[in-house]
């Protein structure tokens, strides 16, 4: 079930990137999604948003930057 349900999900970053401009859109949407993936996973060990999941917002802010060329 999980890998018919993996590539669904990364449908949708790649064409959010894609939509934004990005050079690579396909690198930043997996870039994004494995970002999205770890915070879920670092919230099962750290509460609510504290940990690693505190700086998503700055990283995906990074990511989508670097590709924007903004």
């Amino acid at each position: 079930m999980i890998l018919e349900y993996k590539p669904e999900l990364r449908k949708p970053w790649h064409s959010l990137a894609k939509r934004a401009g990005a050079r690579e859109h396909e690198q930043l949407g997996d870039a994004l999604m494995l970002l999205q993936e770890g915070g879920m996973q670092s919230r099962l060990v750290f509460c609510e948003v504290s940990g690693p999941l505190k700086n998503a917002a700055h990283a995906a802010q990074s990511l989508i930057k670097a590709h924007l060329d903004c």
